[in-house]
């Protein structure tokens, strides 16, 4: 199993900034205030977009998308707030880390079915 949060937060960042070169001053590309806000993202039922990269909370806080690569290879498994989880492209369940669906969802994906 590879846990790739740090990885993807880092190419969350690397993706709101570009290098104007030797001597340049680095310009953001996307402001936080261009993801979408956590409270229409994280719904239950709603699908969970494959590109998710983070959203923004309502204190204008950056919420960067970490999570476990599935060892199937079907996606990243991602967990917001220890309220909501789903599978990059999948349904977001609400139900916290600590309930059975979490535990069978996790397990289904670092270990497989």
């Amino acid at each position: 199993m590879r846990v790739t949060g740090t990885l993807v937060l880092l190419a969350a960042l690397a993706a709101c900034s570009s290098d104007t070169g030797a001597g340049g001053d680095a310009k953001p590309e996307q402001s936080p205030n261009e993801l979408p806000a956590c409270s229409e993202v994280w719904v239950d039922g709603a699908v969970l977009s494959m590109n998710y990269l983070g959203c923004t909370n309502e204190d204008g806080s950056v919420e960067g998308a970490a999570g476990v690569e599935c060892e199937s290879g079907a996606g990243l498994f991602v967990t917001y707030q220890d309220r909501f989880f789903a599978l990059s492209g999948g349904q977001i369940t609400e139900a916290t880390t600590d309930s059975d669906a979490y535990a069978e969802a996790y397990h289904a994906c670092t270990v497989g079915s």
